[in-house]
């Protein structure tokens, strides 16, 4: 059986990318005219870092994923989260 073998050059790959997040919730038509936000109102917004990578050739075969959300729509558990309830990290 004969083998084919071809070098491969891997380089590493770092990936930094921010985002945005945001809840929007329409008016109510229900409440009294001076009762309610006419367009619509923002909430629960954050900022959110994403991170993924792996290693430089040579220095093991591992890589990383996380994703940092900062600000009041973090989903976090407030019991349970040292850092507050807006900042959470997620698959680090």
């Amino acid at each position: 059986m004969t083998t084919a073998l071809t070098p491969l050059s891997a380089q590493a790959d770092h990936t930094f990318t921010l985002g945005a997040w945001y809840n929007f919730a329409e008016e109510n038509d229900n409440l009294p005219t001076d009762a309610y936000t006419k367009n619509g109102e923002f909430g629960n917004e954050a900022v959110i870092f994403y991170m993924d990578g792996n290693t430089e050739p040579g220095h093991g075969i591992w890589s990383y994923s996380a994703e940092l959300r900062i600000g009041p729509g973090s989903f976090t558990d407030v019991d349970n989260n040292a850092t507050g309830d807006e900042i959470s990290l997620h698959e680090a």
